[in-house]
């Protein structure tokens, strides 16, 4: 459960999210002609207008069908025109030019739908956009009618809407300026007007009486559905307070659902509100065919992102408003908290010192990454937050006893193991796995002693990450450029005295397939004192298929282009020719068997197998070819993946995923207990990831205690916990125990010119502290 305190990083990593959501979309919409963005959908109005002439006509045949079909036509095209009409026009998505943005809001808000524009987009844009499913703002409770029962409401009360919307327009009036109110009275007028003449002198209606009647018929021929979309789409989902809603990803991912394809309503109200409407509610601007066309995009990303993307049937939502038509719309709708006011988490850490993966995985040279560590802080110095350091959890305290103690328990232990090779010769000296490696560097105190030998000539990393790309710079990088870094000491001094010329990047797929991002891939290229080596055969072709790629990926492939296929400019060429070190990718190979040196008693290169690519898109896997290749070497690291461990017996554990079973944070079958990060989906994702992933398991916890899920009871917490670590003899750290190391840690940096360096041994950290 997060803190108050945890709004600020909630909120960057939100941003985060957004702008690369944000990115991805816009490079559809770069791609995308003008009849993509704004044709179809007014070449939709425009057979919406011309449809109408034949509607009336058909008023005046004697013949009972064609009198429907007349009605029916004139129905469908007065929903086309005021509520997908008015809606793209509100949102200013029918053109990009804001004048006749304007002229299309006032043509089809008021002369149409016979509504006030000023309202119109007050009441849509600002309110129910600004503060989707914000209770009292920009929820569904303008659509309440407490009075009516569920059945009057569903089937009776939609006629009413074409007599409403003008009654409503008109009171509103008394809130704008005279000609604005006389502009809208005109509009107003004459769209009712032209209908009412055009019934008396063209389909022949013979009285007043008669023409009105046609009138509210055709104007609520759509009706039903019109109002049971709007509530359908919201309605039931997670509700915020004004004072704690949620960022913009967050709320509209939350908050929206999308409804299946359905064609006629698709035609008259469009895709944004019927099977797009999240994409709607991200990006208003976007008109109802480019809602449509980056649909997939932005359901792929909310479920890379491990983010919610809502759908349900028309079916399963009416039955759900009915069931539960007393607390959605005669009660106020249950509030979904993000924070309490009131909750006291205790975090339970095994190492002595807090920060995990920011401290022991983030490379020394990417300092600007850890200064989330500043709202870390922030948190932890919360009175309603605790930190216990030194204790392992199903060691020195079982996961059951945390359970007895507290009303709810979340694992975020993530995955502090290395998968492992499963090849003859992995446990030579000489192989180590990248995350050992990286400990090393970092101060992880169980990898303080690992002492690689880097007195060889070539080194080979396994895998093709952001973690392989790190190890490689780490090693290549000239010690000078380390110095004023929180590497360890011993590191930098190994590295000092490291012989490392080459390093080889080596993955089983192709370069469309790396999963490195384009930032580490730049810092390699711009390397100091090393070149890059890219055999340009690995990129034949590769420029037609990147065409279609997003756009991040995009962009790393073509700089991966340029770097093994121009030759570079005169300067960049100097740099190279002067390089001593350099590293390169070698793609389509997977390890076979680490070969021994001629005694047998360390590593000397690697057996690579040949693959090639079996299969399309993310089915793409590589099977080997039946050749191989030596690849000569004295260090072999590999970089292929984490995985978690079982924590506790008590707690069910899927070995084959190396997850924790869990159903949106909660553990199967075990109340109470929660997980997040990587023990709950697996070892993907960067930090943005893992802190979305643990807002939406806090907000998850969140409603189970709200509705009566979770024990109700005082819990003793920490005390019971204490005198349990007492008992057995474990002395727990506190945040202020931290604070003591954390100054001795920056005067011992300072003494080096560094900005810290880090403690390694457990037993002179607690003989620091008194223990």
């Amino acid at each position: 459960m997060e803190p108050a305190g945890g709004a600020p990083q909630e909120s960057a990593g939100a941003e985060a999210l957004l702008g690369e959501l944000e990115a991805r979309v816009q490079e559809v919409v770069r791609a995308s002609s003008w009849w993509e963005r704004h044709g179809v959908d007014c070449a939709i109005l425009a057979l919406s207008l011309l449809a109408l002439p034949p509607g009336f006509l058909c008023l005046r045949s004697d013949s009972p069908l064609v009198f429907a079909l007349g009605i029916t036509i004139l129905g469908v095209c007065h929903y086309t025109l005021t509520v997908k009409g008015s809606h793209l026009a509100t949102h200013g998505a029918l053109t990009e030019s804001r004048g006749w943005s304007k002229v299309w809001t006032l043509f089809f808000v008021e002369v149409c739908t016979s509504f006030t524009a000023e309202y119109a987009k007050y009441g849509h844009v600002k309110m129910h956009h600004g503060y989707t499913n914000v209770l009292g703002l920009g929820d569904s409770s303008t659509w309440r009618l407490p009075c009516l029962n569920r059945y009057v409401y569903m089937f009776l009360a939609p006629f009413l809407i074409p007599i409403i919307t003008p009654l409503v327009a008109v009171e509103r009036l008394r809130e704008v300026e005279l000609r604005t109110a006389l502009r809208t009275l005109g509009l107003i007028s004459l769209g009712l007007y032209s209908q009412y003449w055009l019934l008396l002198n063209v389909s022949g209606f013979r009285s007043p009486g008669s023409a009105l009647a046609c009138m509210l018929i055709t104007r609520s021929l759509l009706a039903h559905p019109y109002l049971h979309v709007n509530i359908f789409q919201h309605i039931g989902l997670p509700m915020f307070s004004p004072d704690k809603k949620p960022r913009r990803i967050h709320m509209m991912s939350l908050g929206v659902l999308n409804l299946p394809r359905l064609p006629v309503l698709d035609w008259a109200f469009g895709h944004s509100l019927i099977s797009c409407h999240v994409e709607h509610h991200l990006f208003p601007r976007l008109s109802d065919n480019m809602c449509l066309k980056v649909k997939p995009v932005v359901s792929r990303f909310l479920h890379e992102k491990q983010l919610p993307y809502n759908e349900d049937s028309y079916l399963a939502r009416f039955r759900l408003f009915l069931q539960r038509y007393e607390e959605f719309m005669v009660q106020t709708p249950p509030i979904t908290e993000l924070h309490h006011s009131r909750a006291h988490v205790d975090i339970y850490e095994k190492q002595l010192v807090p920060f995990g993966l920011v401290r022991f995985g983030v490379a020394p040279d990417h300092p600007e990454v850890k200064n989330v560590i500043n709202t870390f802080t922030q948190t932890a110095r919360s009175d309603r937050c605790a930190f216990h350091g030194n204790v392992e959890v199903g060691r020195d305290v079982t996961v059951q006893e945390l359970r007895d103690a507290y009303h709810a328990v979340v694992l975020s232990y993530g995955a502090e193991d290395h998968q492992a090779l499963d090849i003859p010769g992995e446990d030579l000296p000489g192989v180590f796995s990248a995350r050992a490696f990286v400990g090393w560097y970092n101060g992880l105190p169980e990898n303080r002693e690992l002492a690689p030998d880097l007195s060889c000539d070539t080194a080979v990393i396994l895998g093709q990450g952001n973690v392989a790309l790190d190890v490689a710079r780490i090693l290549l990088t000239p010690p000078e450029h380390l110095e004023k870094t929180d590497i360890t000491e011993a590191a930098l001094g190994a590295l000092r005295h490291s012989r490392v010329k080459t390093v080889w990047i080596v993955g089983r797929r192709g370069p469309l397939q790396v999963a490195f991002t384009i930032k580490e891939l730049r810092e390699m290229i711009q390397l100091p004192g090393t070149r890059p080596m890219l055999d340009p055969v690995d990129f034949l072709g590769l420029q037609d298929r990147i065409k279609e790629a997003a756009r991040p990926r995009k962009r790393l492939m073509e700089l991966l282009l340029r770097t093994a296929t121009e030759k570079p400019g005169v300067e960049e060429a100097a740099r190279q020719a002067s390089a001593s070190r350099a590293w390169g990718l070698r793609f389509f190979r997977s390890p076979q068997q680490v070969l021994p040196s001629p005694d047998g008693r360390q590593a000397a290169g690697i057996r690579l197998a040949v693959t090639r690519l079996e299969g399309v898109g993310e089915a793409t896997r590589a099977v080997p070819t039946g050749d191989t290749e030596d690849l000569p070497c004295g260090l072999v690291l590999s970089s292929i993946g984490y995985k978690s461990r079982p924590i506790d017996p008590s707690v069910p554990f899927d070995p084959k995923l190396g997850v924790v079973p869990n159903v949106e944070g909660r553990v199967v079958d075990v109340p109470g207990l929660y997980c997040s990060g990587w023990v709950k989906r697996g070892p993907t994702g960067v930090i943005t990831t893992t802190m979305t992933d643990s807002f939406l398991t806090s907000q998850i916890l969140l409603q189970d205690l709200k509705a009566g899920h979770l024990p109700s009871g005082p819990r003793p917490g920490s005390a019971a916990i204490k005198r349990l670590l007492g008992s057995r003899g474990v002395w727990s750290v506190s945040f202020s125990d931290w604070e003591k190391l954390d100054a001795e840690e920056v005067s011992r940096g300072q003494a080096l010119g560094k900005p810290r360096e880090k403690l390694l041994d457990p037993q002179e950290m607690l003989q620091l502290l008194g223990h």
